[in-house]
């Protein structure tokens, strides 16, 4: 099946139709079915065990946690035994589960940089990090090509990945590392996601096209994917950048779609236009405009 632009722009207009979609997806959507004991840690705190694998349009789909949130922080003050202790109270108190709660701690170069700039052997910044084939393992964050100069990139010390199928679990865990630490971190952003039937809540919402939305398909906003395999089978189009404008009774979208081929062979970039003109409390697509860029 090929996924065309307008059918992605459609598709994807739903969440942002909703309006307050995270109350929506509380009231539709419902956490699957978990069991509630925890597997044993492995060293990887990003691999979540317990979740669910299903088969989607012939593609197998990891179904994770039903919310994800992402808080950036920079470091105010460094103590490392009372971080240590509000991270093994949340371990005591959920499964390491998608029913219970999932932490993932990321320390950034700024850390690393500023805070820690020669280890106990003497070894420095940055000579002491984990080094691949092709030079060092972490690098400094740099702007895609199609950014514009203005764009800001973080500088944060520390990203912290909390996901669970409860958002109370989130909302202490949250509590407990950034609020009742306040004093050891400075939050820069928060950033959160869920999981949910899109069609369900569409048609709930009483979204115009969402009957257009795939049976059965799972939405996720957020920082993690959700394809087991690294690329679809067939061409998929996603988005390099997306802007859009709302003037009154008219939106305008503007941005770069990638059109990309099976395992990700012959990827085409066009640059677009579509003007959408809101008639009787809908969205209508009035005029559009797609042109190829030079490879």
């Amino acid at each position: 099946m090929s996924l065309s632009r307008r059918e992605l722009l459609k598709r994807g207009a739903v969440a942002v139709a909703a309006g307050n979609i995270y109350s929506l997806m509380d009231a539709l959507g419902a956490a699957p079915a978990r069991a509630t004991v925890a597997a044993a840690r492995g060293p990887e705190q990003y691999l979540l065990p317990g979740q669910k694998v299903v088969l989607e349009l012939g593609i197998e789909v990891i179904v994770p946690p039903l919310h994800h949130r992402v808080i950036t922080a920079k470091v105010k003050s460094v103590n490392q035994r009372r971080l240590e202790k509000a991270l093994a109270a949340l371990e005591r108190q959920y499964a390491y589960s998608p029913a219970g709660l999932g932490v993932t701690v990321a320390w950034g170069l700024p850390y690393f940089k500023r805070l820690v700039p020669r280890l106990a052997d003497g070894r420095r910044y940055p000579t002491y990090l984990p080094q691949s084939a092709k030079g060092a393992a972490v690098t400094d964050a740099t702007r895609f090509a199609s950014d514009p100069s203005t764009v800001v990139l973080g500088g944060d010390d520390v990203a912290v990945l909390l996901r669970s199928d409860d958002a109370s679990h989130i909302d202490h865990a949250q509590h407990a590392l950034f609020t009742d630490l306040h004093d050891l971190f400075s939050v820069t952003t928060v950033r959160s996601g869920f999981v949910g039937n899109a069609k369900e809540m569409a048609l709930g919402a009483g979204i115009a096209g969402a009957d257009l939305i795939v049976d059965g398909v799972q939405m996720f906003l957020g920082f993690t994917s959700t394809q087991k395999a690294a690329m679809a089978p067939d061409r998929i189009a996603s988005f390099e950048t997306l802007r859009v404008r709302v003037y009154g009774r008219t939106a305008i979208a503007t941005g770069i779609v990638i059109n990309t081929g099976a395992g990700g062979a012959d990827a085409q970039r066009s640059i677009f236009t579509d003007v959408f003109v809101l008639r009787n409390g809908t969205w209508q697509a009035v005029n559009a405009q797609e042109n190829a860029l030079s490879k």
